[in-house]
């Protein structure tokens, strides 16, 4: 069964209707600005937070395989007692119609069931930390109907762990109550030693409420559940305050409808860290004309965030994820980082995550990337290494030191890629001026910055000169492999000389020529160590372990031959020319299936105690031989810079869920947005996309798509035309806003190449090489590409 059949996008391709609530999966979409996001499903299900997922979760979201608790809004026909939802959730009752629709920045149910028709649009407004929920209720039938009207929500206000762990001590510190001055139901979080902050969430109704409940067992009563709560069954809530208790918030309206009458309100969900700021946003949204405006905002707040880059080929689905799909989660993941259903509180954000996206974000908004770059040199220590992650409240997940076991080998690595990446796309290089302190350390330039974190890894060596892996490289699953501090990571190798060619390459643009040819030096000298000792004769091997066993070689039964050293040896030009057509031989031959190539093969069976947690996931998912969608966008960029643009686009479309093989009943997972990764062979259930949304695969798809195969790539010059392209491609268009000037790019194809000599015409003038220089004053250019032999 197709994915078409129970959902489809829109004529432009810009939402996603889904017209059946028994998904294989829940379908989850974002919604965010900059304080507050909620991850919603298709059947209201998922969580909202502020700021934090893990420090200020404030709602409860208990089980992603029910998708329960969620938002809900339980309408009951008083007359016949009957009640149903139009979430569909959690009485799942089939209804008379229901569709669910994805927008950027929103999201619109409708449903209908006897005769009463609803329309709900969930949205975050730009500024404010809340949701507001639109309804419309109207009754279609011949008769009044008397309806009452209970929106829910289950409020968990707290830290996400210390709830599931101590759930009865923290229990104790909850208040709920509702003020009728504001027609507004306030839940509390008392603040502890433990958690010194001052949690206040609030549900309120632009209608007047007639009842409230915040007690959660008042309302599904004794042994009750939430597909038939007592408060609803028998129209009555208790209208009193709780202490200590499981609290919900839930609303009663009590309303009637003449025949073809409709009634329109708002509900509106949010979180204060002052109990007066909930008065100003209850007023706010109680008005339906102000928040008709604040939804018209964030929908054109969207339309211009996705309108930066725009390209225009011959396969429509490859624009639709690079144009729209793919570009929406690229930004809501680089806002969110370390939220999602599936990983319900870690908080915080990974540095190596942020780095990566931001890295990509740069070419959407270089404003904010630089801030996101600050913030990531500020948790780098003085000795050039940097922090596994952190939080913007409470701080560095761990504090470590550049010879202690305590982080991720690889960190440090992707400062110079997001630090030349916003250069490359400002020209702004007055920033390598601007001095950041290192985490609770002196101050330092950016420059400085990006050469300590090189000096780290000079001196963060094994036994073979390689870099040391500590607790992991990029593969968190290699947590045993370099604990005892002597275990090598032949792709952190790879990584590290990669960064040392762009600090070469800024070096020379800066004319720091000692600096240039100090990197250079370095970049040799570990290229030649890579060579000499991680070569297995047809690929790259992956690793030393603290006992020097190696990791991805031939000899060994499991894990013979490991996807990221191979793609990697080509992004950081390490491979010559006899080895690269080996080792892309070995990709082929050993790693390759219809969803993309495993990220090793073949899987690991049972625990091994020297490599880690890798080899304890069932085989076939996760790191042990999935389809890791972000090592496959790894190889999308490798097959680009080796000139094979058949091979990067047809890799590019198997990672994209338009990939025939990804059926609804193999695939499940939302068809709109890019996995973590498909399970395997080794699985029984081979194909099933897992862990979307929060996943670097976003960045990497979208610089794998505009840089490498469009090949319009940021310079410090200028925009470089260098396309690596599908044979039968005969022409292009990107629209591409660079440095405050506007790229109306042509790129024809007339001799059918996957890579040619770019000849160029700006503006109707011939221009020498493949970089259209920077001009001094902003403009609109229109720029001719013809590839020629």
């Amino acid at each position: 069964m197709g994915l078409a059949s129970i959902g489809y996008f829109d004529k432009d391709g810009k939402e996603y209707v889904i017209t059946q609530p028994n998904t294989p999966r829940p379908w989850y979409h974002y919604l965010s600005n900059h304080v507050y996001h909620a991850i919603l499903s298709h059947t209201g299900g998922g969580y909202s937070y502020y700021k934090d997922c893990k420090l200020h979760r404030i709602l409860n979201y208990i089980d992603q395989r029910s998708d329960r608790p969620g938002r809900y809004i339980y309408i009951r026909e008083n007359e016949t007692k009957d009640f149903w939802t139009p979430q569909w959730q959690p009485l799942c009752k089939d209804l008379d119609s229901w569709r669910m629709t994805y927008g950027f920045g929103y999201a619109v149910l409708k449903a209908s069931n006897n005769n009463i028709e609803t329309e709900t649009t969930y949205f975050v407004p730009n500024d404010d930390p809340c949701e507001v929920w639109c309804f419309k209720i109207k009754n279609n039938s011949h008769t009044k109907k008397s309806l009452s009207i209970f929106p829910y929500v289950s409020f968990l206000l707290g830290d996400f762990y210390m709830e599931q762990n101590f759930k009865n001590i923290l229990v104790l510190y909850n208040e709920g109550y509702f003020e009728q001055e504001n027609n507004t139901l306030v839940a509390f979080k008392h603040p502890t030693s433990a958690r010194p902050y001052e949690t206040y969430g609030f549900l309120t109704s632009s209608e007047k409420v007639d009842g409230f409940e915040v007690d959660s067992e008042k309302f599904l009563g004794n042994y009750g559940y939430l597909c038939a709560p007592e408060a609803v069954k028998n129209n009555k809530v208790s209208n009193t305050p709780t202490r200590g208790k499981e609290l919900v918030g839930v609303l009663k309206l009590d309303i009637e409808l003449k025949p073809g009458e409709e009634k329109e309100m708002t509900f509106c969900l949010g979180f204060a860290e002052d109990k007066k700021e909930i008065q100003k946003l209850v007023k706010k949204y109680h008005n339906l004309q102000t928040t008709q405006k604040e939804l018209k905002e964030v929908k054109q707040i969207w339309q211009k965030r996705l309108g930066v880059c725009h390209v225009e080929t011959p396969d429509s689905e490859f624009d639709l994820m690079n144009n729209y799909w793919g570009k929406y989660q690229l930004i809501q993941v680089t806002q969110w980082r370390s939220a999602a259903p599936y990983n319900p509180g870690e908080g915080g954000r990974g540095f190596r995550d942020t780095a990566q996206d931001t890295e990509a974000f740069c070419a959407l908004d270089s404003a904010q990337a630089k801030e996101k770059i600050k913030m990531l040199l500020q948790n780098q220590y003085e000795t050039g290494h940097a922090v596994a992650g952190f939080s913007e409240i409470e701080g560095p997940w761990e504090m470590g030191s550049s010879t202690g076991i305590l982080g991720k080998g690889d960190v440090a690595v992707w400062i110079p890629y997001l630090v030349t990446a916003y250069l490359k796309e400002t020209g702004d290089f007055d920033f390598l001026k601007e001095k950041i302190s290192y985490l609770r350390g002196k101050e330092a330039t950016v420059w400085e910055h990006c050469v300590q974190a090189m000096e780290h890894f000079k001196g963060a060596v094994g036994p073979h000169g390689l870099p040391l892996f500590w607790k992991a490289d990029w593969n968190d699953a290699f947590d045993r492999c370099g604990i005892k501090g002597k275990g090598e990571s032949i792709w952190l190798g790879m990584a590290y000389v990669r960064a040392l060619r762009q600090m070469e390459e800024l070096s020379f643009y800066l004319k720091r020529n000692k600096w240039a040819k100090r990197f250079k030096r370095e970049a040799e000298k570990s290229a030649k160590i890579l060579n000499d000792k991680a070569w297995d004769g047809d690929w790259y091997i992956s690793l030393f372990t603290d006992e020097g066993k190696i990791i991805g070689s031939h000899k060994n039964k499991e894990g013979k031959i490991y996807l990221n050293p191979q793609s990697w040896a080509i992004l950081a030009d390490v491979c010559d020319e006899w080895r690269q057509k080996k080792l892309l031989t070995a990709v082929e031959k050993n790693l390759e299936t219809e969803f993309g190539p495993y990220l090793f093969s073949p899987s690991y069976k049972k625990y091994d105690p020297t490599i880690g947690r890798i080899t304890a996931f069932a085989p076939g998912t996760k790191e042990n031989a999935a389809i890791f969608s972000h090592a496959c966008a790894f190889m999308i960029v490798a097959y680009a810079k080796a000139g094979l643009g058949n091979k990067a686009y047809e890799l590019f479309k198997k990672i994209t869920p338009f990939n025939p093989e990804k059926t609804l009943d193999i695939y499940k997972t939302e068809p709109y947005v890019y996995p973590e990764y498909v399970l395997g062979h080794d699985n029984r259930e081979m194909g099933e996309g897992a862990f979307t949304w929060n996943t670097g695969t976003a960045a990497w798809m979208f610089m794998a798509a505009h840089q490498w195969i469009l090949g319009i790539k940021p310079t410090y010059e200028g925009l470089m035309m260098d396309p690596v392209i599908p044979k039968n491609w005969k022409e292009f268009k990107v629209k591409r806003i660079f440095r405050g000037s506007v790229y109306h790019i042509h790129v024809k194809n007339p001799h059918g190449l996957e890579k040619g000599k770019p000849h160029i015409t700006l503006n109707g003038k011939k221009l020498k090489g493949n970089i259209v220089p920077t001009p001094k004053q902003k403009k609109v250019f229109r720029v001719e590409v013809v590839l020629q032999k």
